[in-house]
C-alpha cells in the first residue's frame, strides 16, 4: 500500500515539472492544449510562482477612522470568509468608486455600532519584494519583516 503512495507523489511531481516548465516545442505545446481543460476541471492547473518569491503579491486594504475625540483606529471587519475575499478582490481595483463605496460601507456599520467617525480613510497597502539573494535556490532575505508602501484611496470626511 505505501508503493501505492509514494508512486502517485512522484507521479504527481512529475506532471507538476512538465506543466509548469516552458514549452519547448510544438508538441509539448499542442499537448498542453489539449490537457488544459481536463487539468482545469481537476485543479492541478497551478503555476510554480505561487511557491516561489515570498510575499510578491501581497496587497491589502486597510481602513482608518478618526473620531471627534482624536482618537484613530484600523476598522476590522468580520472575519468570515466573504469579507476577506471582497477585500482581497477590492485590493486589486482601480475604480475610485468601488473605494468610496466601501468607505460609506464601513460608516454605516460603524453608525450602527453606535460609533461616530469624523473621517475614514481607506488605505492599499502592497507589500515590497524582498532583496533576492541570489545563489541557485533563489534565497531571499526576509530578516527584516514585511515592508509595505500604502497609497491612499479615498479620505471621506464626514464633518
Amino acid at each position: 500500500m505505501q508503493y501505492g503512495s509514494d508512486t502517485f507523489i512522484v507521479l504527481y511531481l512529475l506532471f507538476a515539472l512538465f506543466w509548469d516548465s516552458p514549452d519547448p516545442n510544438l508538441i509539448a505545446q499542442k499537448l498542453k492544449s489539449r490537457l488544459r481543460p481536463w487539468v482545469i476541471r481537476a485543479g492541478l492547473s497551478h503555476r510554480w510562482t505561487m511557491y516561489s518569491g515570498p510575499f510578491s503579491h501581497t496587497v491589502e486594504i486597510e481602513t482608518r477612522v478618526r473620531y471627534s475625540d482624536g482618537k484613530t483606529e484600523v476598522v476590522e471587519l468580520p472575519s468570515r470568509y466573504e469579507f476577506r475575499r471582497y477585500c482581497f478582490m477590492l485590493a486589486r481595483q482601480r475604480d475610485r468608486r468601488l473605494f468610496e463605496s466601501f468607505a460609506r460601507t464601513v460608516e454605516s456599520r460603524l453608525v450602527h455600532l453606535d460609533r461616530d467617525p469624523v473621517e475614514i480613510t481607506v488605505v492599499r497597502r502592497i507589500a515590497e519584494i524582498p532583496k533576492r539573494t541570489g545563489g541557485f535556490w533563489g534565497h531571499f532575505d526576509v530578516s527584516s519583516g514585511l515592508q509595505f508602501r500604502e497609497e491612499v484611496l479615498v479620505k471621506r470626511l464626514l464633518r
